[in-house]
């Protein structure tokens, strides 16, 4: 959702319409308008390209094929498992059209791969990965600026890889202005990246200078500002400039900036001093070579006055990170934190929260927005938030607060999952995932450009996550020295062939790879430490959780998160800072996906409409308190509930989910968490089973017809980022519109109906 900045925002104790105290910080985030009116910026269909019965200028190569009709129109069938290819006669000028759009159809997982071919030779190709969706929809592939357009077209070529049935409606050629590549100013700020980051920002053309207006109070006060020039705007031309103006007349500041020729943002600030006491206009002109398309995105236009520090919340997720593995949790796990267990000594460990999935992306959506994937339908790594989902970064930046974010993994960022809503700025790795160190680095230089601001901050920590390789200071700190974990002498582990990951298989000794884990674990504690002691922070509020736990040994699954059990939904969760109570432990069972309310809560946001009940109020509750508790596997596998020492899964679809055992649809499976908390062996009670069944189905049921998640093709390089990770079979549907038919007759139904 794009956020509507405030053009005037006064932050701290005094209300909006008092003058800020001299040693107050002030902080506002500008809104620019147009200087002048203009059309709305819309590509030019320059030619369109539709099947026809008669199928001149086509070329088909699939297993089945044939015209179909979808209303009024006209489409393409193809089905087939084998790889499907379509080449279209087109002969146009290559400079006639920057942008093809494709309409179809796309009935399950697809690789496309578009072609454009110039002299009998590919000239520009460019592949996204699609999954299934409801009607037609419009894939757009964008030809870079900088793309050589010389010479004419002679065809277009669709290559289709991946099961499923696949309806082309039409491939369209569009000249698409280069405003239209950037967010409008009309429409607000919204994420804008270059290389590994984002920043929320407006695009600059020289057809539309852009001005807003800042009221100066005090002689420190400086304008800043982001310019920069995304990847696909790159034209080729040099020394760009951005034309600067604060005031009217004889009297204004004029400073031309230079738009970087590297893929970076460069942050400007300009000082106030000769404005104070007055409102004076701000006016920001981008200026190039005459006939050149020219283009830059102005981001994070900001007023700014040092002066005493500004409230701060830090939200740290630790990927993968069991509850268990915690210095000072519960259980004699051989792990060493002593900064978590001092940050819980200050605060409150909640020593029972669980997750409401089992893998990355979706259970930071629910962490995000409150709301679980039950009802988001984002289930998986590949997913993607729809931009009409309220987002706790947007709760904070609309009260004024600079929202800053840093994930250790790409998908995680505004180019994946769509989580950059409402961050002011936000870092994501340009590949390989992020150590601690680089993570909290970036963090701590956000954080000292934003000192006169309240401030939210999002870090994502990816360190426990597998592979488990800590750096060589913690590389095998828990496991015997001398001993070699891949000595051939020693019994072969007898794993399962997809019960773990497979670059553990020259492993002997099971018990080195959970060694590492906790390595991974003391490293990143060691991490957090710069953050809980830094000056500007370590005076707010931090909260630190993890997405969902690891599976060590269950069931026979080794080293994974591939199903639902207590190993992969419980979670540490300790929150600590102003008012909230010291060396407190709550046993009572809570959900992590409340804590972005309890999180506006304690900044005194009690105000602000966001899902979910305030944590702290669970502090004085029993161990059995809370229940039930509800979660919904990756990919809407499985279901389970959690009420008391009572644990039910229940499968959706069948799957294997690195489990030695493949799960039928609609098995249903009962643990005593009480006798067996790492549910080796299932109950048999036929009556507790039917009611935590019947209650598990009745909450699926109830899920909303509203949903989060957003149609978005991800790139087969961000595909192939996210197989690196182990996630190559994550691209499932967006999820069901009814998660399971209560009225099933099959053989796993029958008995409890």
């Amino acid at each position: 959702m794009r956020l509507l900045l405030l053009s005037l925002l006064v932050l701290g104790s005094c209300s909006s319409d008092e003058a800020p105290a001299a040693d107050q910080a002030r902080y506002e985030r500008l809104s620019l308008r147009p200087e002048r009116a203009r059309p709305r910026p819309a590509a030019k269909v320059v030619r369109a390209f539709t099947p026809t019965l008669e199928g001149s200028g086509w070329t088909v190569e699939s297993e089945t094929k044939r015209i179909v009709t979808h209303g009024s129109a006209l489409a393409l069938h193809l089905r087939g498992t084998e790889p499907r290819q379509v080449k279209v006669d087109a002969d146009i000028a290559m400079s006639a059209f920057n942008r093809v759009r494709l309409h179809a159809i796309f009935g399950g997982r697809l690789e496309l791969e578009l072609r454009l071919v110039r002299s009998g030779q590919v000239a520009w190709r460019q592949s996204q990965n699609v999954n299934a969706g409801l009607g037609p929809q419009a894939l757009n592939f964008d030809l870079p600026w900088s793309f050589e357009r010389s010479g004419r077209l002679d065809h277009i070529e669709l290559g289709v890889r991946g099961g499923g049935p696949f309806d082309l409606l039409a491939f369209e050629l569009l000249a698409s202005p280069i405003a239209e590549w950037l967010p409008l100013p009309e429409d607000g700020p919204d994420m804008v990246s270059i290389e590994n980051e984002s920043r929320r920002g407006v695009g600059l053309v020289p057809t539309c200078p852009l001005v807003g207006e800042v009221e100066v109070t005090e002689a420190t006060e400086r304008l800043g500002f982001a310019i920069g020039k995304p990847p696909r705007l790159e034209t080729g031309v040099k020394g760009v400039q951005v034309l600067v103006t604060v005031g009217e007349g004889a009297g204004s500041l004029v400073q031309q900036v230079r738009v970087p020729d590297k893929q970076q943002w460069l942050h400007t600030t300009l000082s106030l001093a000769p404005f104070v006491g007055r409102s004076v206009p701000v006016r920001f002109e981008i200026q190039g070579a005459k006939g050149v398309p020219t283009a830059c995105a102005l981001a994070n236009v900001e007023l700014m006055r040092p002066g005493a520090p500004a409230p701060s919340i830090v939200l740290i997720s630790s990927d993968t990170h069991r509850a268990d593995h915690l210095g000072i949790a519960p259980g004699d796990v051989e792990v060493d934190t002593p900064e978590l267990d001092e940050l819980a000594t200050r605060g409150v460990l909640f020593e029972d929260a669980w997750s409401t999935t089992n893998v990355t992306s979706p259970s930071h959506v629910a962490l995000m927005t409150g709301v679980h994937p039950r009802d988001s339908r984002v289930i998986a790594n590949t997913g993607h938030l729809a931009e009409e989902a309220p987002t706790l970064a947007e709760a904070f930046a609309d009260e004024g607060w600079t929202t800053l974010g840093v994930v250790s993994v790409r998908h995680l960022g505004p180019r994946g999952i769509g989580l950059g809503q409402g961050f002011d700025r936000m870092r994501d790795p340009p590949g390989e995932p992020w150590d601690a160190v680089n993570a909290v680095d970036f963090l701590l230089h956000y954080v000292e450009e934003t000192s006169g601001s309240p401030t939210f901050a999002w870090l994502h920590l990816f360190d426990a996550h597998d592979p488990y390789a800590p750096p060589e200071d913690y590389d095998r700190r828990y496991y015997p020295k001398g001993k070699n974990p891949y000595d051939t002498s020693l019994p072969e582990p007898g794993w399962q062939v997809g019960s773990y990951p497979l670059h553990l298989t020259p492993v002997r000794d099971t018990a080195f790879p959970a060694a590492q884990y906790r390595a991974e674990v003391a490293y990143l504690d060691e991490q957090l430490g710069r953050v809980f002691r830094h000056g500007r922070l370590k005076d707010g509020w931090f909260a630190f959780t993890s997405d969902h736990g690891e599976i060590l040994e269950t069931q026979g699954s080794w080293y994974n998160h591939g199903e639902l059990f207590p190993a992969t939904l419980h979670v540490p969760l300790i929150l600590a800072g102003p008012e909230v109570p010291i060396g407190e432990r709550c046993e009572a069972m809570v959900r992590q996906a409340d804590l972005g309310r309890t999180l506006l809560d304690v900044a005194g946001l009690g105000g602000v409409e966001f899902p979910g009940t305030n944590l702290l109020a669970e502090i004085s509750k029993s161990k059995d308190d809370g229940g039930p508790r509800f979660a919904l596997s990756a990919g809407g596998f499985s279901a389970a509930v959690t009420d008391g020492r009572w644990f039910l899964v229940l499968t959706l679809k069948e799957h294997s989910s690195m489990l030695p055992r493949a799960r039928a649809s609609h098995e249903v499976e009962l643990y005593d968490l009480a006798a067996d908390p790492e549910c080796q062996q299932p109950v048999d009670d036929a009556a507790r089973t039917r009611a935590l069944r019947s209650q598990l189905i009745a909450w699926l049921e109830d899920a909303s017809e509203e949903s989060f998640a957003g149609h978005k093709p991800i790139s087969a390089e961000e595909l192939a980022s996210l197989a690196a990770l182990g996630y190559a079979g994550d691209m499932p549907e967006i999820g069901a519109r009814r998660w399971i038919d209560p009225d099933c007759a099959c053989e796993h139904c029958v008995p409890w109906r």
